[in-house]
């Protein structure tokens, strides 16, 4: 069984029996939605939502619903004390819910500073953006708010867990430049790529990627000082050397990264990081290189062949569905419609034609449900 399912069915019958279960809050845009553990200290994780061409799945660990293996640390220089996010558990203020985002505080108060008065602020805004598959993505931004009496410097480790569906070993690559498909664990001081492109396995068998961003035109992501791909859990933790390889997996970004180069700020001062992932490289303008034993030029044919056959099959339904339509076939025909666009808009054909055949698989469960017969 895989260590982390035991960690968390050991906490539910823990808290069945001495605690409510924690709550669990999220939002979507209905490509992407982010839960957080409102009930714990905070930690989040992020699924693909129900008209996400891989409905209600993993992109990182637990996005199923299940937040609490992501988490992050603080080195806080001048106290020579690092704070992990269950140290700060007493200091979390909760969420506050939006539309399409959620924003969770720490107020880090006098009793952790002693004897400085005042407190530190960390404010995380998680955001799914878009409103096609094709421009949805998803932004953490993370503020930190100096309101003590004095200059403080620290280093701030954030630590996400990988899980590509149901891949736990999720592999990697750079882009730009690109490497090849590795699951060795390695580190960059600092990244000098423009994305990291993760999957479960080598295409073109893998379910989806996703990507993280490190440049934009759009948004501006935060360069970490330094990135690591490494062993979850101990990528997690500070001063965390990456070794060994292609096992359960997670990334760290690090920012002020040791004493000597701090995240400094002034009484009343605040910085800002942001962070963006999604399964859509062309959400962030990546230009996603072709692999190496496949070429999707050669995928061009079938493509064409599928488009046509799938456009005369979609014109064909429309004609013949009636002008009352439940909410639930009504979501069929916009899974139908999302997926239609990313076949159109996407400029892998390889992907593309993955795209097709999920909209053809949801034309017939309309054709089944209207009774309709159009030629596949």
């Amino acid at each position: 069984m895989n260590k982390k399912l035991s960690i968390f069915i050991l906490l539910f019958v823990s808290l069945m029996l001495i605690a409510p279960v924690a709550a669990i809050v999220s939002v979507t845009n209905d490509y992407y939605t982010i839960y957080i553990d409102d009930g714990g200290q905070g930690e989040f994780t992020v699924g693909t939502g129900t008209m996400h061409p891989y409905p209600n799945t993993n992109v990182l660990y637990g996005g199923t619903g299940y937040p609490g293996t992501s988490w992050f640390e603080i080195n806080f220089y001048d106290l020579s004390d690092i704070a992990t996010l269950f140290d700060l558990q007493s200091y979390y203020q909760g969420v506050a819910i939006d539309t399409n985002s959620m924003t969770e505080t720490w107020d880090i108060g006098d009793s952790f500073f002693s004897p400085s008065t005042g407190n530190f602020v960390i404010a995380r805004t998680l955001t799914a953006h878009g409103d096609t598959y094709a421009s949805s993505y998803v932004e953490i931004e993370t503020t930190f708010t100096n309101n003590l009496t004095s200059t403080i410097n620290f280093g701030f480790w954030d630590m996400w867990d990988l899980m590509i569906a149901g891949s736990d070993d999720a592999i990697m690559r750079t882009i730009g430049p690109q490497i090849m498909w590795t699951g060795n664990f390695q580190g960059w001081y600092p990244p000098m790529f423009s994305a990291m492109e993760i999957t479960d396995v080598a295409p073109p068998l893998n379910t989806f990627s996703i990507y993280i961003p490190f440049e934009g035109v759009d948004f501006t992501p935060t360069v970490p000082d330094n990135f690591i791909y490494g062993d979850w859990s101990p990528v997690g933790h500070w001063g965390y050397v990456p070794s060994g390889g292609y096992s359960d997996s997670g990334i760290a970004f690090v920012y002020g990264a040791s004493e000597s180069s701090p995240i400094s700020l002034a009484t009343g001062e605040s910085t800002t990081i942001y962070q963006y992932i999604s399964t859509n490289a062309e959400a962030f303008n990546i230009n996603v290189p072709s692999d190496n034993n496949v070429s999707p030029v050669s995928f061009l044919p079938l493509y064409r062949v599928k488009l046509e056959q799938a456009i005369e099959m979609w014109e064909c339904i429309i004609s013949q569905l009636p002008e009352e339509i439940s909410e639930e076939n009504a979501l069929l025909i916009e899974s139908v419609q999302s997926f239609m666009s990313g076949a159109i808009t996407l400029t892998n054909p390889i992907y593309a034609n993955g795209q097709l055949s999920k909209a053809i698989d949801q034309m017939l469960l309309i054709q089944e449900a209207f009774d309709i017969d159009c030629v596949k």
